[in-house]
């Protein structure tokens, strides 16, 4: 699986500490994620995620995100992401409760996800 090699090396750049991984579907990349845990405190950020055409619509980005709303309510974090406005994923953030929050340049879109409050037990 290749990926544009300027925008790898740009991402480490500028996110030196992210987590790259490679998204594997019965052992086959299906895609790629760019995590950001500390950069901004109180904050897990998806710089990237891609997922190859053969794997769109089949629940592995709803998968991967729950995931990481999971571990984002576990450390008392919000999660957010960049999303071209015309970009379909958009909506399966919807879905999942991220809110916008703002809109850069008139195309980006800065949605965030807060976890539900804890109740007193």
């Amino acid at each position: 699986m290749r990926f544009p090699y300027a925008q790898h090396t740009y991402y480490q750049q500028v996110y030196p500490d992210a987590e790259y991984l490679i998204i594997l579907v019965q052992g086959q990349a299906a895609g790629r994620i760019y995590i950001e845990r500390n950069l901004i405190p109180g904050t897990i950020r998806v710089i990237d995620i891609t997922l190859l055409p053969p794997f769109r619509n089949q629940g592995i980005g709803q998968y991967l995100f729950r995931q990481l709303m999971a571990d984002a309510e576990a450390a008392g974090k919000t999660l957010t992401i960049h999303v071209e406005q015309f970009n379909p994923a958009s909506h399966l953030y919807e879905r999942l409760g991220f809110k916008i929050i703002k809109e850069t340049h008139g195309v980006y879109l800065l949605m965030e996800w807060t976890p539900p409050p804890h109740k007193p037990s």
